[in-house]
This record gives C-alpha cells, structure tokens and sequence, in this order.
C-alpha cells in the first residue's frame, strides 16, 4: 500500500493522485470477473466474459470419479445384474435381451448363450413434444448379464431334449437329481425303477400303457438255469421342479416317461412338449423380473 507522509497529500494540487493497491486490485478482480450462466428461451445458454477473455467447455473436476465412466462388467447371477443396474444406470439406459430363437436355435446357444446386456449411458428420447432432446451418450458403461442354464437343468437337458439312457444308467442319473424330482416321491420312484433285479439277465420283450397311469413291461428274467416271466410297473409321468437359467425361479415340468426297447434291453428318458418354448418362457421371465426391478425398458434384440 502507497503511504504519505505529512508534507504530501493526494489531493494536493502540487502532486497527481496516487490511487492505492486496494483500489487496483479491486478493478482487477472486477475486470476478470465472469457473469452467472443465463438460460434462454430456446434451450441455449448465455454467459457475460471480459474483454480479452475465452468461454471453454471443460469437464467437471471431481477428485473421486471422473465425470464419465468407461466400464463393462460381466455378471452371471441375475440378482446380481439388477442390483447393478439400480445403482449405476442414468436416467436414460436401456437393456437390450439376446436369445436364439431361429431355426438353427441349438448351434447360436452354443455359439452365443442367452444374455442380458444394459447400457447405462444410453441417448435420450427423440423427442419431448415438439422440441427435438435427444442427446446422445458415450454408451461406454455397460454390464452384460450371460445366463448360462443351471448345473441341474444342464444335466436334465439332454434327456429332456430327447435323449434315452439304459435303465441302470437312468437309475443312477435320477438319485443324482433327487432333489428335482417332486412326484411321484422319490422313494417310489427309486422302488419302481429298482423292481427289476438289474444284475441278473433280464430281458424285455414288449411295453404297453395302462388306463391307470403306468407303464407295463413284459420280460423275461434268467436266475441261474431259471427263466421266469415277469412284469414291470413304472409311472408314465415325472414331475420336475427346476430352475432352468443359474439363479432362476425355479419351474415346474411336467414329463412324460419314454422308453425304447432294443435287443431286450430297457432305455428310459423324460420328454417335455415344446421344451423350446418353456426355455423361450424363461428367458422372459427374467427380462420382465430386470424390468420390474430396476424401471429399465427391457429389448429383445435377435
């Protein structure tokens, strides 16, 4: 700050005014100074800068996380994918649903198995009445949900799908899954699949379906030197209860025993009508359930 000592005074007609550091500084700041950012009647902006200064757009500083995010994550449990979604989606994501449905449905699964993908940073609406609002986003975040089936559907699959085993084999192949089968109960089940005696030599020599419900064989059994005729009882329906996708809700399937009678020996297997469409079903489901869930519109994509 400029001081006068007593024999000098700034308004003495001897000296020119001195102006003081204070009163430089404040032109200074007043010069520099940037008006507030006005909103226009059209959707613009407007902004008042000094002479001598340039507006830029730059992006926000944020010392924690960037103001965009780049990142793909890869979920398999669906819980898990809406969880996500609720927490990081911006008001405009979309998810976007992708499951094999043509002809050659069994070849894209395996090349490409049913999965969920949200895009959290998607563009806006096209239009808000009569203004044109779409602002595109960086899609740059994305989470893709794959569902792959569940280890006991995928064991089910292929005997569902059309596929026989030998009785021995079937046996085993049901008291793995025990915990899929509701009827008839297991116990019963297991009794009926184990009436013959499957060491000794048996051979099945025709099948017939009863008004009952059940299924009977026609056979004979060798012990030793003794071949006796006998006959044998199953149930011509199953029901499962599974959980087709991994973390699912778990489904009831209704199946029908199947058997195949080769050289005397007894191959069994389950069939569901239109499994295809049931599977087809499922994957819905667990895009309606996202939707519900995290308030994202859900797209089935090819």
């Amino acid at each position: 700050m400029t001081r006068y000592n007593e024999k000098s005074h700034p308004s003495d007609d001897k000296h020119p005014e001195v102006r003081g550091d204070i009163e430089v500084a404040i032109e200074e700041v007043v010069r520099r100074t940037v008006s507030s950012i006005y909103d226009l009647a059209d959707g613009g902006k407007r902004v008042f800068i000094p002479e001598g200064m340039t507006a830029h757009d730059l992006p926000a500083i944020n010392p924690v996380l960037p103001d965009f995010v780049t990142q793909t994550e890869v979920l398999v449990m669906p819980d898990s994918f809406k969880a996500y979604v609720s927490a990081f989606k911006s008001s405009t994501a979309i998810v976007r649903a992708f499951a094999a449905i043509e002809e050659d449905r069994e070849k894209l699964i395996a090349a490409r198995p049913p999965h969920f993908v949200a895009v959290l940073d998607y563009h806006g609406r096209a239009r808000e009445g009569e203004r044109d609002a779409a602002v595109a986003g960086r899609c740059q975040h994305v989470v893709q949900l794959n569902l792959p089936w569940s280890p006991e559907y995928e064991k089910w699959r292929p005997v569902l799908m059309g596929g026989f085993l030998p009785q021995k084999q079937f046996v085993e192949f049901c008291e793995n899954l025990v915990q899929t089968i509701a009827l008839p109960a297991f116990g019963d089940l297991y009794d009926a699949l184990n009436a013959v005696e499957i060491d000794r030599v048996t051979k099945f020599k025709s099948a017939r379906n009863d008004r009952n419900g059940n299924i009977q064989f026609a056979l004979d059994e060798q012990d030793g030197e003794t071949i006796r005729e006998g006959r044998y009882t199953l149930p011509d329906r199953v029901q499962l209860v599974v959980s087709i996708f991994q973390g699912g809700l778990a489904q009831q399937l209704d199946t029908k025993l199947r058997y195949w009678l080769d050289g005397g020996k007894l191959f069994l297997g389950l069939h569901v009508p239109a499994m295809d469409a049931i599977e087809r079903e499922a994957f819905m489901g667990v895009g309606e359930d996202i939707a519900s869930a995290t308030g994202t519109p859900v797209f089935y994509a090819a």
